[in-house]
């Protein structure tokens, strides 16, 4: 009788908690990453197309100046960042 009574609370406690712990909910993208992507989609994920107004404020509000970071942060969301890409500066 005791058994039936934990498997009931077990069963319970699973249906109550799964929903919460199951799907993590993630925070919406900050403004300047949904610029990033809107750069990424704009150029077609290619670097060598991107404005350079759009290259600008990738390197001097993104990658903080870096020309590197800038570029290496656009090829992240292109999907185009790869172990031995190269990345011109």
């Amino acid at each position: 009788m005791m058994r039936s009574a934990l498997r009931v609370v077990m069963v319970v406690v699973t249906v109550v908690l799964a929903p919460l712990m199951g799907c993590s909910h993630q925070p919406p993208p900050s403004p300047q990453m949904s610029r990033v992507d809107a750069i990424v989609q704009k150029s077609g994920g290619d670097w060598n197309k991107v404005s350079q107004e759009d290259r600008d404020y990738l390197i001097r509000d993104v990658g903080k100046g870096s020309p590197i970071s800038g570029e290496m942060t656009f090829r992240a969301h292109a999907g185009t960042l790869h172990p031995g890409a190269s990345v011109h500066h």
